[in-house]
């Protein structure tokens, strides 16, 4: 299959960039001076001349807590630009796959959420991939949101690392302890994207890693598996004010998976142990 993946520079996109090829399909992702996701008539130009089956679009403003300052930027990548490729699709007759996230939900409710819970978010952040995913379902009956949480893979931008590198630094460590999500490896998710492009699911669907915890408990596993003798101390969320609210609760029910015949993720530890794996040599130097 000829997939056109946006967010090529991305952890996902990265992951996708080597999973897909390696699952007998094309790979065609331009860098985001090749195509600005923001600029409509670009979008559909590229997606034209690519003639690929299906879109996987991961291209996104994530920079959370500076979106509450940027609101324009971020509405333009994450609602526009989503749109345009939305619209692009839509006018070549493909289906379009739009990775979304945990942070469209308030994290008010005691238990994992499903796919049509109602959204209420609490950042300009997810307010604005809300809108993305309005924009993906209302241009094709074909489309489909898939939203993952905790994502961690080939970046030095992401929680292991920067566990990693302050555990370096310090023997205690104060981290959130009242966050529960599912940390989500890239490489797991895009296994599962290369399975779920095979099949014609439209609609909303969670994938994360199996099993949640807290980011305090999360931070502990990392440093077991790196050896870093620091430890880890609980705090509440409000003993780091930061510019954009967060879910506490991020837990995704994925049951529409095995709805649609479709594996589980592998459960986080297990996915952050291959991950810290393909660290070990440089581990060292973090």
């Amino acid at each position: 299959m000829r997939v056109f993946v946006t967010g090529g520079s991305g952890q996902l996109g990265k992951s996708l960039k080597a999973i897909l090829p390696a699952m007998g399909h094309e790979v065609i992702a331009p860098s985001r001076t090749e195509m600005d996701i923001t600029h409509q008539d670009v979008v559909c130009a590229r997606i034209a001349e690519a003639a690929a089956q299906i879109v996987i679009h991961c291209a996104a403003y994530n920079q959370v807590d500076l979106a509450e300052t940027e609101q324009t930027q971020c509405f333009a990548v994450n609602a526009q630009g989503t749109e345009n490729v939305a619209q692009a699709c839509a006018s070549v007759g493909i289906r379009m796959i739009f990775i979304s996230t945990d942070y469209v939900f308030d994290g008010k409710k005691t238990a994992a959420y499903l796919p049509d819970d109602k959204r209420a978010p609490l950042s300009v952040y997810g307010c604005s991939k809300m809108r993305g995913e309005d924009a993906v379902l209302r241009a094709s009956p074909q489309n489909a949101v898939i939203r993952t949480s905790w994502l961690f893979g080939p970046s030095r931008d992401n929680f292991v690392q920067a566990i990693l590198r302050m555990s370096a630094k310090q023997t205690e460590l104060d981290v959130v302890g009242d966050q529960i999500g599912s940390p989500t490896y890239s490489k797991d998710l895009a296994l599962l994207l290369s399975e779920f492009i095979k099949t014609d699911a439209a609609g909303i669907f969670h994938a994360v890693n199996t099993g949640a915890c807290s980011r305090a408990d999360y931070a502990r596993e990392i440093l077991r598996l790196a050896g870093r003798n620091c430890v880890v101390h609980d705090v509440p969320t409000t003993a780091y004010p930061s510019a954009a609210s967060r879910p506490l609760n991020s837990e995704l029910s994925t049951a529409c998976l095995t709805e649609k015949g479709l594996a589980q993720l592998p459960t986080w530890r297990d996915a952050l142990y291959r991950y810290m794996k393909t660290l070990e040599q440089n581990i060292k130097g973090i």
